[in-house]
């Protein structure tokens, strides 16, 4: 299970939960080699590139912070609570689709523009 010292925790009173951190690692791997993913992985490279950091898969150990969100959202879902993560955070709202199919939590981008 993942630890990282009350993240969740400490800013928001969540308890942090981490079962879901190697699940979610694993999703994105899948996602990341999956052509069919591939509209979804162009929209995380093209804003990582924009903002001149380099497009590469979320990983663990690269992204903790989001992993651990993810899994506690999945954990919460699991148990029949219905889970909504707003966000600006563009590797969730990339894999938004792919984050409800796999663990049912709705991500909601905070970003986009309505007409």
């Amino acid at each position: 299970m993942l630890e990282i010292s009350e993240s969740l925790h400490g800013r928001f009173g969540i308890e942090d939960r981490g079962e879901y951190a190697g699940k979610a690692g694993d999703t994105y791997k899948t996602a990341w080699d999956d052509p069919r993913m591939a509209d979804a992985v162009g929209a995380r490279r093209r804003v990582k590139e924009k903002r001149g950091k380099k497009a590469t898969r979320p990983t663990l150990e690269a992204n903790e912070g989001d992993h651990l969100i993810l899994s506690t959202a999945a954990y919460w879902a699991e148990r029949g609570v219905a889970v909504e993560l707003l966000t600006f955070d563009h590797d969730f709202v990339s894999f938004a689709d792919m984050i409800l199919k796999v663990f049912g939590v709705r991500v909601v981008g905070l970003g986009r523009r309505h007409p």
